[in-house]
């Protein structure tokens, strides 16, 4: 059941919170990129201090687009959760993306976690989001059984910003090794920053490839 659309004009970012009383959780949906703004919100990616509300690493560093993109929302989406547990005490929290929205997922999972919450997060096709300050940060704040942070075969997207600029990811990744249909048996787990998974596969000319639109 969709419960609230979240959207801020300035930034076109965009997420969704539903509410699974079957299996009584809370479920927040970051959108990815599809507009030209989401575009810019991508290619603003200098490295600046991570600010969003609750967490404390002073010497964390995060893309500033997603940051920003995220804090634009972050504070109704953090509203709009208190309430709903305020009614269902119990419910569990959900946070998932794709691409844009994977990378919004995890600094909101960065805040959501620091704030106390008990999160559960997965993403496809995450692009790198922070260095390696918050890869430690974000990665001892939940750990590995509450994120699930999932790559498809050579999808280029995963790769990208390039570590070469200091980002690297967090762990741990879920990497579909086949590309097309993966179970269990095809999936490999690897950790922070790992350099045999997706990010060792050539994806071609262009990033955004079939495997991350599939």
């Amino acid at each position: 059941m969709v419960m609230q659309y979240f959207y801020n004009n300035a930034t076109d970012s965009q997420a969704t919170l539903f509410k699974d009383d079957r299996a009584k959780e809370l479920i927040i949906a970051f959108r990815g990129t599809s507009t030209p703004k989401d575009l810019d919100t991508d290619f603003r990616f200098t490295l600046v201090p991570l600010t969003v509300s609750g967490t404390k690493c002073p010497t964390c560093q995060v893309h500033q687009g997603f940051q920003d993109a995220y804090m634009s929302l972050g504070d109704d989406i953090t509203s709009a959760l208190k309430t709903q547990l305020n009614r269902q005490p119990r419910y569990s929290i959900t946070v998932t993306g794709h691409s844009l929205g994977g990378a919004m997922a995890a600094i909101a999972s960065a805040s959501l976690a620091a704030l106390g919450y008990e999160v559960t997060t997965y993403t496809f096709g995450e692009p790198r989001n922070g260095d390696a300050a918050f890869a430690r940060y974000l990665s001892g704040l939940m750990s590995d059984h509450h994120y699930y942070r999932v790559t498809h075969f050579n999808d280029g997207v995963p790769q990208i910003p390039p570590a070469i600029l200091g980002y690297q990811h967090h762990g741990p990744e879920y990497w579909e090794t086949s590309g097309n249909q993966n179970d269990a048996s095809t999936t490999i787990s690897c950790g922070i920053g790992s350099t045999s998974c997706n990010s060792a596969q050539k994806f071609g000319q262009n990033p955004i490839n079939r495997a991350h639109l599939t």
